[in-house]
């Protein structure tokens, strides 16, 4: 349906009159400017918008960060932004504690060259409306516009045409990665090939296997290149390869295990790296926590191995053996198509070339 339709209609995703307009705001997150858009999606939000990234530098990964907090609005409004996103290419993230909901999720996010949602961040879709009832054609004009995005139709169409107006579907971080809605950095540079697990799931009846390829994120005020060895969604046994500025020219390489952080510690017996010419048969290794979910036990390679490990490292085996009645925790990945992502990870405190 062309958008002069959708402009007649004045069909939105998510109608009140009650909300603010979209604020722009350049905020610091993650030690770096970046663009907060937050309120409702109302006309005239995509000049602003564009007004807004034209001093707006891009990040170390190559792009400009929106920060996403919006219930929605108009969808044609949306539709606008998004035009505004294929000249002046973003990175839409949506943050910790925030909500992207209706045209925000199924338009504006979408709109995004790499697009994430934080931990604690939310997604939200449902069906557009005209009068509160459920506006098939903008729903069908939605969807496509997905696909010219990256997102497959069904991803974006299964949940804005069964979820009624008045309700949403909320996505996490881990569902709207399962639904291949996301997109992280470095996913070009390394091969890594677009994913969508919960929709292989629905057609073949299980989870397809994951990709040996590594991608980025953002990791504190830097980054972390990561792999996840079960599924490309699924974050039990993920490896990160991240740095710090409080100890120089080293790397460290963690696993996330789902737990608390003192049980974890008190299970593990050993750990080792086995990453031919590099092999650490009983290394140190830390235990922390990560989040309300998660921990990570975290080894370290060395300044004299950073090199070694960045070029000539193909084939990594990172394994943890712990206290009977658990079993010995392994990853085994490669590492020979991801070197950009893992000399980016390196870059802020290692010299990786």
């Amino acid at each position: 349906m062309k958008r002069l339709a959708i402009l007649v209609y004045v069909v939105s995703l998510f109608a009140s009159s009650k909300l603010a307009a979209m604020e722009f705001e350049q905020i610091v997150w993650r030690g770096h400017q970046v663009l907060k858009a937050s309120g409702e999606i109302v006309q005239g939000d995509a000049a602003r918008l564009a007004e807004s990234l034209l001093n707006l530098k891009p990040l170390p990964h190559g792009l400009p960060v929106i920060l996403l907090d919006s219930p929605g609005g108009s969808v044609a409004e949306a539709l606008n932004m998004s035009d505004v996103l294929m000249s002046k290419k973003a990175h839409t993230v949506v943050p910790q504690g925030a909500r992207c909901a209706s045209a925000c999720a199924s338009i504006l996010f979408i709109a995004g060259e790499n697009r994430t949602v934080e931990v604690g961040g939310l997604l939200g879709q449902h069906s557009c409306s005209r009068d509160g009832v459920r506006a098939e054609r903008c729903n069908e004009m939605v969807s496509r516009n997905a696909v010219s995005k990256g997102v497959s139709y069904g991803s974006i169409s299964a949940f804005i045409t069964y979820a009624d107006p008045k309700d949403i579907i909320w996505f996490d971080r881990q569902s709207a990665d399962c639904h291949g809605i996301t997109r992280y950095p470095l996913e070009t540079q390394t091969g890594f090939q677009k994913s969508e697990p919960c929709v292989i799931k629905v057609i073949t009846g299980r989870l397809p296997a994951a990709q040996s390829v590594w991608r980025a994120d953002f990791e504190n005020e830097g980054y972390r290149a990561f792999l996840r060895p079960i599924a490309d969604h699924l974050r039990e046994g993920e490896l990160s390869l991240f740095c710090t500025d409080h100890i120089r020219e080293a790397l460290f390489l963690s696993m996330d295990i789902e737990g608390p952080e003192e049980r974890i510690k008190s299970a593990i017996v050993g750990a080792a790296l086995d990453a031919p010419p590099i092999e650490y048969l009983n290394t140190p290794f830390l235990v922390s926590q990560v989040d309300d979910r998660y921990s990570c036990v975290a080894i370290q390679i060395p300044k004299q191995d950073v090199s070694s490990f960045l070029t000539k490292v193909d084939v990594l085996k990172f394994s943890l053996t712990l206290k009977q009645p658990y079993k010995p925790i392994s990853v085994t990945t490669h590492l020979a198509r991801s070197r950009p992502a893992l000399k980016f990870a390196a870059k802020g405190c290692v010299n990786s070339k």
